[in-house]
């Protein structure tokens, strides 16, 4: 089943002789129950193109997402520093319209697993890189969502911590999500993408993994 399309999709910055073309008439289909790797260079568009599908910026053409929602891994985020590390995902879990009690036991266990739970009472700004990109990886699971968009996930990670959570992708398949990666290291997820696409000078070419 289709979960996302997109069509003609064009972005652009700069104007006149400074212009580049970012994207250029971008038409992808995302199915569940796959994993879709994005590969380039830095600044080719993978972030653009993740952004267009989240509507976090103006593009031409159209993006279609099955009324599902998204879990979100950003490359990386401003945190607020002087809440705690579980005020700030109980939080998140307000944003998304979750119940109070769904918040607390979904974060008992997603804290449990991610081995935070000694961390749990500790402000943002004493946490480590590691740390902070585990948050980003709690928030966007709480929900449940059935489209998992990832912009460099593993960065920060150790490899107990990587080897998680390309597991849990494999669970997410089964279990019919649909999953994003953008990264520069595609051995990394060989063996669980079905399909990588290549952004070079603004155009996308897929295939099979």
């Amino acid at each position: 089943m289709k979960t996302i399309e997109t069509k003609n999709l064009k972005k652009s910055y700069g104007l006149g002789r400074s212009k580049k073309d970012i994207l250029k008439n971008v038409n992808l289909i995302f199915e569940e129950g796959k994993c879709y790797l994005f590969v380039g260079e830095n600044g080719c568009g993978k972030t653009t193109l993740l952004k267009a599908i989240l509507g976090l910026i103006k593009i031409k053409g159209t993006v279609s997402v099955e009324n599902q929602e998204i879990g979100y891994v950003p490359d990386n985020m401003i945190f607020p520093e002087y809440i705690t590390l579980y005020q700030f995902l109980y939080n998140m879990g307000l944003i998304k319209g979750m119940k109070t009690n769904s918040i607390k036991r979904t974060l008992d266990i997603l804290i449990t697993e991610w081995e935070l739970k000694e961390h749990s009472n500790k402000k943002i700004r004493e946490l480590s890189k590691g740390m902070k990109q585990k948050i980003l990886i709690i928030q966007a699971m709480m929900n449940n969502p059935r489209i998992y968009i990832f912009d460099e996930v593993l960065n920060g990670l150790d490899s107990a911590m990587q080897n998680k959570l390309l597991n849990f992708i494999v669970m997410m398949k089964k279990t019919k999500k649909t999953i994003i990666i953008t990264s520069h290291y595609y051995d990394m997820y060989k063996s669980i993408a079905n399909r990588v696409i290549s952004i070079i000078d603004g155009e996308t070419n897929e295939r099979l993994n």
